[in-house]
């Protein structure tokens, strides 16, 4: 099956060999709706843990807040820094990739305003 969007249409290939398609109107009720507002504050686990190369933090902000997420050896050093900005409030993912980090337990942490919370991640070399 093959699927497009032309000039405001949704095009879509079927087994017969013919052609579906409506108006993307008919389809999309909303466009860029705002997300629902997260009830509170949250720092998930890493995902995947154990990583290798990359994982996903993800975190939840009921206010608008000045938010950083560090990345902390087993002896507290700061290892990285992801994130060091104001944020709204919303769900975020951070991507990381580290390059130079030895395999191992590591932590990662995020302040935001009052909030802070710590978890433990594994990367495998």
């Amino acid at each position: 099956m093959s699927v497009t969007v032309l000039g405001g249409n949704l095009f879509a290939g079927t087994r017969g060999g013919g052609v579906w398609y409506r108006p993307l109107s008919e389809i999309v009720t909303e466009v860029g709706s705002e997300m629902e507002q997260p009830a509170g504050f949250s720092l998930g686990q890493n995902y995947p843990n154990p990583f290798n190369p990359a994982t996903i933090i993800r975190c939840e902000l009921p206010h608008p807040e000045h938010v950083t997420i560090t990345v902390v050896d087993l002896l507290g050093r700061e290892v990285a820094r992801l994130v060091d900005a104001r944020r709204e409030a919303g769900v975020y993912s951070v991507d990381f990739t580290p390059h130079d980090l030895a395999g191992g337990v590591n932590f990662y942490r995020i302040t935001a305003g009052r909030n802070n919370a710590t978890k433990k991640m594994v990367l495998l070399k």
